[in-house]
């Protein structure tokens, strides 16, 4: 996956959570208390109209992390 992917994803799922900015390489849903099913349901709503994507309900549910998003997306891009 690019960088650059990665860094747009990231700043999406930055600003879905309202989170300024978080220095680790991987954010995941464990570590953020507002990543919760609604605001899961947000993100996802707003990476299909970003990339013009669909994401399946199987895929949804594996996403727990950025890493998860950036390989997801980027497989359907």
């Amino acid at each position: 996956m690019s960088k650059e992917l990665e860094s747009q994803i990231k700043r999406i799922l930055l600003d879905e959570l309202g989170i300024v900015e978080e220095d680790k390489l991987n954010i995941t849903r464990d570590e953020i208390a507002v990543w919760d099913s609604l605001k899961h349901l947000e993100i996802i709503l707003t990476l299909e109209e970003e990339y013009d994507i669909h994401l399946t309900s199987e895929e949804v549910a594996q996403i727990h992390s950025l890493d998860d998003i950036v390989k997801i997306v980027g497989s359907k891009i």
